[in-house]
């Protein structure tokens, strides 16, 4: 596997991490999580650096409201 990828254990293939997932070493059978209130823009992150807040998002919080910020948590009001 290469960055932003795992080795899917049950068939045995290289798959791209998931939105929300990222992954900065080969040779893994899991992609890790983005920290609470974070997402990623695109499959197969290489980092945690490309978690962002989700308040980073166009219209995270749509009629809800704006978004309350903190490091790695977002809310809407």
């Amino acid at each position: 596997t290469t960055l932003g990828q795992y080795r899917d254990p049950i068939d045995n293939t290289c798959k791209n991490c998931s939105i929300g997932r990222y992954q900065d070493t080969i040779r893994q059978d899991s992609c890790k999580i983005c920290p609470d209130g974070s997402t990623t823009h695109n499959e197969q992150s290489t980092s945690i650096i490309d978690c962002i807040s989700k308040c980073d998002l166009p219209n995270y919080c749509g009629s809800k409201g704006d978004c309350i910020r903190s490091p790695f948590e977002c809310r809407c009001r």
